[in-house]
């Protein structure tokens, strides 16, 4: 499918808005990885993990509890077997779980609900899909919560706490790059001021903690700069049609000084037998 004009659209299903042919920041992250990654994930159908269906269960509970009927739920104990390939393949792009991921699904959207600094920032106009065009490239975003003056983006993680989520985050998850990534959309196509970027975080294993964050400038700006070199790196790999992977140069793997410490700690360790 192609993708529409420049511009805001509101009221787009999801499936709708995934056939858009058009950049956006998983295929920011991807390229960022490699353009072969990138490459070889375009190629590929998209195939829904366990844990992205419970995120797409999630978000439709709180961000569009109407449509709550169009979550099909798979009398099965995992997304595996006859039974669910049958569902699937009747229903495609549909989000399908388990009844156990139903269950932890509601009970992470009454956590988030339950929660009045989570309900305040969720305030907004929800599920917003935007155009527009950047370098000559055609993109794409579709962001859970815009507001005024911010973008809120709903999350869900098995630890929210700070000291994981905070490395996790940016290292693991490259959030600030889709910060940055939301942002550059709400200004190209909706123009004003330049947004903050929320997340509401809830924990998908009990006691589902919900954690809000704020996404600081410094993370924003490096997001921002990993989005304009891969969003360069994606042009010229197009305009020669060759997508590389990982040069084959020698490199030096070494270990960091914090682990040579531990190990140099562990060797140097004397064993008594006698205490055992």
């Amino acid at each position: 499918m192609t993708v529409p004009d420049p511009g805001v659209y509101r009221d787009v299903p999801a499936s709708t808005y995934h056939a858009w042919e058009a950049l956006n920041q998983s295929s920011i992250k991807d390229v960022l990885a490699s353009p072969a990654d990138y490459h070889h994930r375009q190629q590929q159908p998209r195939v829904q993990s366990d844990p992205m269906a419970l995120g797409e269960a999630v978000h439709t509970l709180i961000l569009e509890p109407a449509r709550e009927s169009e979550i099909l739920v798979c009398e099965t104990k995992t997304r595996r077997g006859k039974a669910f390939d049958a569902l699937r393949d009747d229903n495609p792009g549909a989000c399908i779980v388990t009844l156990a991921q139903m269950d932890t699904a509601r009970r992470m959207r009454d956590a988030v609900l339950a929660d009045s600094g989570a309900v305040a920032m969720l305030e907004g106009d929800r599920e917003v899909s935007m155009v527009w065009d950047m370098k000559g490239v055609r993109c794409k975003a579709r962001a859970d919560v815009v507001r005024d003056r911010a973008v809120v983006d709903v999350k869900t993680s098995r630890d929210v706490s700070p000291a994981t989520f905070r490395r996790d985050a940016f290292r693991k998850w490259l959030y600030n790059c889709q910060a940055a990534w939301y942002r550059i959309a709400k200004v190209e196509a909706m123009g004003g001021s330049t947004p903050s970027f929320f997340l509401v975080c809830v924990q998908s294993v009990p006691p589902h903690h919900v954690k809000l964050y704020d996404v600081g400038e410094r993370a924003m700006m490096v997001g921002e700069a990993l989005c304009k070199r891969a969003l360069k790196t994606y042009r010229d790999c197009t305009t020669a049609d060759r997508w590389p992977g990982f040069d084959s140069s020698l490199q030096l793997l070494e270990i960091n000084d914090y682990l040579a410490e531990e190990h140099t700690r562990q060797a140097d360790e004397e064993i008594n037998l006698d205490s055992f």
